[in-house]
C-alpha cells in the first residue's frame, strides 16, 4: 500500500470511477480489462473466498443489496452479512460444485471470484459470455486495487476513498514501526494452518503469495517461502522439516470449528517439537478471531497484521490495543458501533492463547 502521508487516494491505472449511468472501465487481479456500459445492478460471488468476498461488497453499503447470492456450504451461518443485510437470509446459496447453468440462471451482471488466472471453473463461466470479474486479495497492496476494482464496479467513489484510506492509516503505521528493521534483524516466522488429527497438531503451509505470507513480511517477519508450494495449496508440513528450519515465532492458525488451546497443547506436548527454539515462553502463539480468520482473505486481515505486528516486534508496538482495533475496524468497515461489536463480534472473539 502506498504511504499514509499520501494526502488524497490516487487510484490505480486501468480504472474509470463515474457515475452509475456512465460506463465502467477495469483491469481485473488477472490483468483483464473490462468494460460495462453502466454499473452493474447484481453481483454474485463464487469460489473458496464467496464469504471474503462478499465481507468486502459489503464494506460498501450498495454492495449488500446488490449481492444477489453467493457459494455457501449449507448451514453454515454468516451472523455479520445477516446484521448487515436483513434480506440475507433471501438470497440464493450455491453449493460448492455449482454448475454454469445454475449460474447462468440466475442472471448476475458480474460474478466476483478470487485468482490472479482465469482459471476453471470461471474460464466455463466466461465461455458461457457470463462476465467474470476476479480480485486478487492476496497481499495488503493488491487488497488497495480490489477495494478500488469493487468501487469502480459500485460508482462509489466516495466509499472508496474512506476504506483505502482507512487501511493505509493501519498499513502505513506498521511500515513505520518497523523500519530500520534489516533482513538479519527481522525474526523468522511460520504462520500455519493447525488442526487436531488422532490428538496430534497437524501443521499446513500457506503457499506462496498467499495472504499469510504477505501479513509475516509487513509485519516485520521473515516467512518461510522455500518449503511453500507455488501453485496455490496448502502444503503438509512436518514436524521434521520444521525442526530444521527452526523459526524463531511460530503463529498457529486455528479453524473456528476446534480449540486453540487443545492444539497448541498439542504441537507443545508432541516430543518431536523439543527442539524447537519457538517453544521458549513467548515465542509461540495463536492467531485471534472473532466470527472469520484473521490471517486469510477476509477484509479482517488488517486486523490479523496488527496483531501481527504487536507479536514479532513487541516493543515497536507498546501501543497496540486488540479490542479498540476490532471497534475501529466493524465502525469504519460496516457502520457498527460499540454496542453492536459487544453483542455481535466480543462473543465470538478468540484471543490469542500462548
Amino acid at each position: 500500500m502506498s504511504s499514509p502521508a499520501a494526502a488524497q487516494t490516487k487510484l490505480p491505472e486501468a480504472l474509470s470511477l463515474t457515475d452509475a449511468n456512465k460506463e465502467v472501465l477495469i483491469a481485473d487481479a488477472a490483468g483483464r480489462p473490462l468494460r460495462f456500459d453502466k454499473a452493474p445492478l447484481t453481483f454474485l460471488a463464487l469460489g473458496p473466498d464467496a464469504s471474503a468476498i462478499a465481507h468486502l461488497l459489503a464494506a460498501f453499503a450498495p454492495g449488500r443489496e446488490r449481492l444477489i447470492g453467493l457459494e455457501k456450504i449449507a448451514g453454515s451461518p454468516d451472523l455479520l452479512l445477516e446484521r448487515l443485510d436483513p434480506g440475507f437470509g433471501k438470497k440464493v446459496f450455491l453449493a460448492p460444485g455449482w454448475s454454469v447453468t445454475a449460474v447462468a440462471s440466475l442472471k448476475p451482471d458480474v460474478v466476483l471470484g478470487r485468482g490472479r488466472k482465469l482459471e476453471a471453473p470461471f474460464k466455463a463461466l466466461v465461455d458461457a459470455s457470463m462476465p467474470v470479474v476476479l480480485l486478487g486479495m492476496d497481499s495488503p497492496e493488491q487488497y488497495e486495487r480490489d477495494l478500488a476494482i469493487v468501487g469502480a464496479l459500485l460508482a462509489a467513489k466516495e466509499r472508496v476513498d474512506e476504506l483505502i484510506l482507512y487501511y493505509r492509516s493501519l498499513y502505513g503505521r506498521i511500515v513505520i514501526g518497523t523500519i530500520g528493521l534489516n533482513t538479519d534483524l527481522k525474526p523468522r516466522v511460520l504462520l500455519a494452518r493447525a488442526t487436531l488429527a488422532g490428538g496430534a497438531a497437524v501443521l499446513s503451509l500457506p503457499p506462496l503469495g498467499s495472504m499469510p505470507t504477505g501479513l509475516v513480511r509487513a509485519a516485520g517477519g521473515t516467512p518461510w517461502e522455500d518449503m511453500a508450494d507455488k501453485n496455490g495449496v496448502m502444503k503438509p508440513l512436518s514436524m521434521g522439516a520444521l525442526v530444521g528450519w527452526n523459526p524463531d515465532l511460530i503463529v498457529l492458525s486455528v479453524p473456528a470449528v476446534e480449540d486453540p488451546a487443545a492444539v497448541l497443547a498439542a504441537f507443545r506436548a508432541d516430543p518431536r517439537a523439543r527442539p524447537l527454539q519457538a517453544l521458549k515462553p513467548g515465542r509461540i502463539f495463536t492467531v485471534p478471531s472473532d466470527l472469520d480468520a484473521w490471517d486469510t482473505s477476509d477484509p479482517r486481515w488488517i486486523l490479523g497484521l496488527d496483531w501481527l505486528a504487536a507479536q514479532i516486534n513487541p516493543g515497536r508496538f507498546a501501543d497496540y490495543i486488540l479490542d479498540a482495533d476490532v471497534i475501529t475496524f466493524f465502525d469504519r468497515l460496516y457502520g457498527l458501533d460499540k454496542a453492536a461489536v459487544a453483542a455481535l463480534i466480543k462473543p465470538a472473539l478468540r484471543q490469542s492463547v500462548k
